[in-house]
This record gives structure tokens, C-alpha cells and sequence, in this order.
């Protein structure tokens, strides 16, 4: 399976999370909201997907969503970049001021 942000950047643009069965399934399009999106990635056991979204007050949150379909959720504030080193471990950034600043 494949995940990706279909939008008009490369980096974070509003647009829509999608995930799509390799090599020829249809994309499915997961969320529906106008909140600006980047760097969708599988939970360890690829039945959920992590995302950053950036909502207009310029709030960095990661957002979790079943790659079967359902309602995103919220799942930690002010973090951004989600990575998974292991099944229980798990690397982002927190953002530590409005202004977009990582660490």
C-alpha cells in the first residue's frame, strides 16, 4: 500500500490523505478537511496512518487515521514529522512556539 498527500506542494499544502493498494488499486481518499497536510506514514502494523497537519492558527499536530477508512483523530498535539523506529517506539518534533520552530 502506498500513502500520500494529494495537493500542489511537495512539502505541507492543503490537501487530502489517500491511500492506494499497489500496483493498480484505486486511490481512496481518507480525510475531508481543509486543514494543510505532509508526511503521511504506516503505523507498524499498517492498519493506521500518521500524518502532520497545520491548521490556520499554525498549530503543527499529527493526526491518525485507519487506512480502511473512518474519521481522523487527533492523536498528539504540537508534534510533528511522526516516524516509527520500532513497533513501540517512535521519533517527532514538538513544536515549541507559534512560529513554527522545531525541535
Amino acid at each position: 500500500m502506498l500513502a500520500f498527500v494529494r495537493s500542489s506542494s511537495t512539502y505541507y499544502a492543503l490537501g487530502q490523505i489517500y491511500v492506494k493498494v499497489l500496483p493498480d488499486g484505486e486511490p481512496v481518499q481518507l480525510t475531508h478537511d481543509s486543514l494543510k497536510k505532509m508526511s503521511p506514514v504506516f503505523s507498524p502494523d499498517g492498519t493506521r496512518i500518521a500524518y502532520t497537519a497545520v491548521d490556520p492558527q499554525f498549530n503543527w499536530d499529527t493526526w491518525i487515521v485507519p487506512t480502511q477508512g473512518g474519521e481522523p483523530q487527533r492523536w498528539l498535539q504540537n508534534a510533528t514529522g511522526l516516524t516509527w523506529s520500532s513497533p513501540r517506539q517512535m521519533l517527532f518534533s514538538e513544536v515549541r512556539n507559534s512560529r513554527g520552530v522545531a525541535s
